[in-house]
């Protein structure tokens, strides 16, 4: 039983880490986009503008991610199974 619940814990925490990723990225591809516009480029060159910064600011974030991964170390203290 303790294998069921830690895989539900694992794909619900997998779900809503992707769910909030996709909000992230696309509130900041929105806002970069539109202050793109305002300083008026093409429609085209605002949505890769916007695309390319939200990607970089995404990849800042797993880069953090990582290190504190890296930084926390292994912090199981027994076997589940």
């Amino acid at each position: 039983i303790k294998r069921g619940t830690s895989s539900a814990m694992l794909a619900t925490s997998r779900g809503l880490g992707m769910t909030i990723g996709l909000a992230i990225s696309s509130s900041i591809y929105a806002a970069r986009k539109a202050q793109y516009l305002t300083q008026g480029t093409t429609a085209a060159t605002a949505a890769i503008g916007g695309f390319q910064d939200a990607l970089i600011i995404v990849a800042y974030i797993c880069i953090a991610g990582v290190i504190i991964n890296l930084l926390a170390g292994n912090t199981k203290s027994k076997k589940i199974y």
